[in-house]
């Protein structure tokens, strides 16, 4: 299935979407690494983990504002009020 410039998302939003992705999972890495650790490293991962928690923060909202300021296609009628969320 084929879409036409109007129906994709921008560039920007698309490599937003994939960095915050590759943030979280790099998030859950650092999570289930933290759980057998030694103290010493524990709290070096530890504070990786926070603060790539921020910069998660701060790309979410960067991501909002992208979202405001684009413009993509409004979504058929024919899916449900609860798809539409």
């Amino acid at each position: 299935m084929t879409q036409t410039q109007a129906e994709q998302y921008s560039q920007s939003m698309r490599t937003l979407h994939w960095v915050v992705s590759a943030f979280i999972i790099t998030e859950l890495i650092c999570r289930f690494l933290m759980l057998s650790l030694t103290v010493l490293f524990k709290f070096s991962v530890y504070s990786l983990h926070k603060s790539m928690g921020v910069l998660i923060f701060l790309f979410i909202v960067v991501r909002i504002l992208n979202r405001f300021d684009s413009m993509i296609s409004e979504l058929p009628t024919t899916i449900n009020k609860f798809e539409k969320m």
